[in-house]
């Protein structure tokens, strides 16, 4: 088995190493097999993705490729939560990995109060049954480490008993102590050994590569050169965002599959979002050439959530943002919005006054399209910065509020009003629908009236677009 697990590994497949290496270390638990184990199925576990199941799930599962991650799930926790946890791993076949847990909490207790006591007892069961004679050791220099972490004297010796009694059951099994290995089979050890190393050294280097690709991309989310070989660097690597990237590019030169974009999306979009998953509606993301371009903010999650989003990169690459409802706090949507790593952001709607009027003031002049939300605010300060030109780029303007005919005026005033192609007022009074019916500009508008006005046909002219809102 240990030469099997070693050609395993020369083609790259650490999963069916690890399984090897595990009946090779339960039929002879030597040292250099537990160490292979603990390497190849950090490898192992590396190259899987992991399933969407809760971490009870996972460990019910009983794949030895999730050990890690399970493994990891212990640091922090309560007593309460890691019995719990413990209970559904201690039905596991043996696994050095598990009992390498179990030796550091007897090398440090974790915990020491009174309620710990059914989970040292969980622990003292497993030891009997770990087949890991490497406990034996570690079990004897006990008493001076509950010495130090105990209080209870009593509580400590209880504890120390139960251990001592799953040391002699380890002592029955292997009388000798640890077995060892021939020679034959620890050179096999080393040639494991030397590819983990390889396979560690390889997964520097494509991290470091991977840093200096996003880099440039997010620096620059119009370099469309870096994206493509970004693309197919990662498609060399069987890594499916790769795929997502040729697939976008390929939409762009008209042969769509959108169908498998939505898959890889469903299966991949979570973790390619990263924290900004917490602050967005997933059904809402839009990805355009492997990166996040679109999305709505979803208004549930607390204001610290987004807040813990503010200047991260991934941002870098979003084009359009829409705020959902309820709105998040003002603050730190101004905060977001106005980072600098917002670089490729054009597009901003649903945006009250309160976020709006110093975003205008400042002059956000990349903006092309902005929908406000109007609400309390200051709304002249708003028609001053815009007629004074404040979005020299903006071309499409949305705004939602009851307007009268002279407040509609101020739209039509200003620098800005020449360079607009659309505007969309939604709550417009009929004598202002009217009146920019009769304006002498030829832009294209879309006025959304109320119900009431149902009778005004002099709304139909030409140049308008005019939907009937429901009142």
């Amino acid at each position: 088995m240990l030469s099997q697990a070693a050609e395993a590994l020369d083609r790259r497949e650490p999963v069916v190493a690890l399984q090897l290496l595990l009946e090779a270390w339960r039929a002879q638990p030597a040292r250099p097999l537990a160490r292979a184990v603990s390497e190849v199925g950090r490898w192992a576990m590396e190259a899987t993705k992991p399933p969407r199941v809760s971490r009870n799930a996972l460990a019910e599962r009983q794949s030895p490729v999730d050990v890690p991650r399970l493994v990891d799930g212990f640091f922090g926790v309560s007593v309460a939560v890691a019995s719990e946890r413990f209970a559904l791993l201690s039905t596991w076949p043996p696994d050095p990995r598990l009992a390498e847990l179990v030796s550091a909490w007897i090398a440090i207790p974790p915990f020491v109060d009174g309620d710990s006591l059914p989970f040292w007892s969980q622990v003292c069961a497993y030891v009997e049954r770990s087949r890991e004679p490497r406990l034996i050791e570690v079990i004897a220099r006990a008493p001076a480490a509950f010495a130090t972490a105990f209080h209870h004297r009593t509580r400590a010796d209880g504890i120390l008993a139960q251990l001592a009694s799953a040391a002699s059951g380890l002592t029955t099994q292997f009388p000798n102590g640890a077995p060892q290995l021939s020679a034959d089979d620890l050179a096999i050890c080393d040639r494991i050994f030397a590819h983990c190393a390889a396979e560690k050294a390889a997964a520097r280097t494509r991290v470091e590569d991977e840093k200096a690709f996003l880099s440039r991309i997010y620096a620059d989310p119009s370099d469309d050169a870096t994206r493509q070989v970004y693309g197919d660097w990662l498609q060399q690597l069987n890594d499916p965002r790769g795929e997502l990237i040729a697939l976008g590019f390929a939409r762009q030169r008209g042969a769509p599959n959108e169908a498998r974009e939505r898959v890889l999306l469903r299966e991949h979009g979570t973790d390619w979002l990263g924290p900004l998953a917490r602050v967005i509606a997933r059904k809402t993301m839009c990805f355009e050439r492997g990166f996040l371009a679109a999305c709505v903010l979803d208004g549930k999650p607390s204001s610290e959530a987004l807040q813990s989003t503010i200047g991260n990169a991934l941002w870098s690459t979003v084009e359009r943002i829409e705020v959902g409802h309820p709105s998040p706090d003002a603050g730190t949507l101004r905060a977001l919005i106005q980072h600098p790593v917002m670089r490729a952001l054009r597009e901003l709607v649903g945006i009250n006054l309160e976020v709006a009027t110093p975003l205008i003031r400042q002059g956000a002049s990349a903006l092309h399209t902005l929908g406000i939300v109007a609400s309390h605010g200051d709304r002249e300060a708003i028609a001053t910065a815009l007629a004074n030109g404040a979005l020299p780029n903006l071309r499409h303007l949305e705004w939602t509020e009851s307007l009268s005919a002279p407040r509609v005026a101020g739209f039509l005033s200003g620098s800005h009003a020449a360079n607009l192609e659309s505007l969309t007022i939604k709550g417009v009074s009929s004598k202002a629908a009217i009146a920019l019916t009769r304006s002498e500009r030829r832009w294209t508008y879309a006025l959304v009236v109320p119900a009431e006005y149902m009778g005004v046909e002099e709304l139909h002219a030409a140049m308008f677009t005019i939907g009937i809102a429901p009142k």
